[in-house]
């Protein structure tokens, strides 16, 4: 490996590691007021708080194994193979399929409210919500333990393969599992969620008693989420889609490439709050009261200090 090669994989490693931490700092605040404010609206019986609390929680994961990832990539062999290594890949891949399956019941409850508002009710009961919820965890822990601990998962290359399928694996089980996680973990959800956000584009658009703010703000959010899924979790999977039909040789381009596709998804641990939780007016002016009751009470505790 020449010098410059080795400068560039450094400078790669240094902002990814930047990137995670930036992550890290955001994202779990953002998060855990967003489980405030879900929890909130559950004791309402809103079942979409549900979906919203369980891809809160799903964000939190991958946002609390970031910084081991900053670890690994600081260098630390001592790490490969190890079974902290194997617990880390398990948050993060929960992550990865967790936050794409809950994004697709909100996309479908939503779809159900405003194209079938008469029907399909009891698809939208806290209840019901609650045990999809817990099925999704329960076979997003299996499908996990299969990818985590299936032997072509886990490298011991480079820190940057972050426990991923390479690339130039020639066994025809790895590609087809490359495969199946690009059409099972991309394309359905993807699919799903670009479909319920046209439906629910012209089920708003078609509704003459709402207003024209109203439409337009409807109308970014929908296109806000659908760009914001694609940036996140497309390239990633395009990669394994592109190494399930194609071999190539290993080499520290290929697995940059899969490293910074890995870094995008994070982003979607402080997307999912900006998108679902902030851009409404109702749950901003709730931050908002949160904060100053938060500042209130503690300026109340520090005069009874004094």
């Amino acid at each position: 490996m020449d010098n410059e090669s080795t400068e560039h994989y450094n400078a790669s490693e240094i902002v990814i590691s930047l990137v995670y931490i930036s992550v890290t700092i955001f994202s779990i605040p953002a998060n855990l007021l967003s489980l405030f404010e879900f929890s909130r609206q559950l004791k309402k019986k809103n079942e979409l708080a549900v979906y919203h609390m369980n891809l809160a929680v799903a964000d939190l994961l991958l946002s609390i194994s970031l910084p081991f990832w900053v670890y690994i990539a600081l260098e630390h062999p001592s790490v490969k193979k190890s079974a902290a290594l194997t617990f880390n890949c398990f948050l993060t891949f929960l992550n990865y399929y967790g936050s794409a399956t809950f994004l697709c019941c909100i996309a479908v409850d939503r779809y159900l409210a405003i194209v079938y508002p008469l029907r399909f009710y009891v698809l939208r009961k806290v209840k019901f919500a609650v045990y999809i919820s817990f099925i999704i965890w329960t076979l997003q822990l299996l499908l996990t333990s299969v990818l985590v601990f299936s032997s072509e998962t886990i490298t011991d290359s480079n820190s940057s393969s972050f426990c991923t399928t390479t690339c130039s694996d020639n066994d025809w089980k790895v590609r087809t599992f490359s495969f199946l996680r690009f059409f099972i973990g991309f394309f359905i959800p993807s699919s799903l969620i670009i479909f319920c956000g046209y439906g629910i584009y012209k089920g708003v658009m078609q509704n003459k008693a709402t207003g024209k703010h109203e439409k337009s703000t409807v109308n970014k959010l929908l296109l806000g989420i659908i760009v914001t899924f694609l940036i996140c979790f497309g390239p990633y999977h395009v990669v394994l889609l592109i190494c399930s039909v194609k071999n190539y040789e290993s080499s520290e381009s290929l697995e940059l490439v899969v490293t910074i596709t890995g870094c995008l998804i994070t982003l979607n641990c402080i997307a999912d709050p900006l998108l679902y939780c902030f851009v409404h007016e109702k749950a901003r002016k709730n931050f908002v009261n949160t904060m100053l009751l938060c500042k209130k009470r503690h300026c109340l505790c520090s005069n009874d200090e004094v």
